[in-house]
């Protein structure tokens, strides 16, 4: 899965100077949903990517919503004592901070 993420990056790259979507980045994310499962935690990392991916290109709304979903699997897949969990914590309270959503970081550390 490390080789997957890795071209998906470079992908994502490509595209986030282009500034459209890529059919590649998106066959890549359903792929790893059908064959891992929503509840996985490589899931959770494609979905953070994509969300950075999203963020890069302006699609603010998509970005929030896959954060968000990051942060939900790894809530309870490792858990909340997991590094993962405290990662997501801080890259949707970054994206909020870096969107102008100041009180919404707020909430993210507060999270329980």
């Amino acid at each position: 899965m490390q080789r997957a993420s890795i071209i998906l990056h470079y992908f994502m790259k490509q595209e986030a100077t282009m500034k459209k979507p890529n059919r590649c980045i998106s066959k890549h994310y359903e792929l790893e949903k059908e064959i891992l499962g929503e509840d996985h935690p490589d899931y959770a990392n494609s979905i953070n990517s994509l969300a950075v991916f999203y963020e890069a290109t302006g699609n603010y709304k998509k970005a929030e919503l896959m954060f968000l979903e990051a942060l939900r699997i790894r809530k309870e897949i490792p858990g909340e004592n997991h590094p993962d969990y405290a990662t997501s914590l801080n890259n949707l309270a970054e994206f909020y901070r870096t969107t102008g959503n100041y009180g919404k970081p707020n909430r993210c550390f507060s999270m329980q």
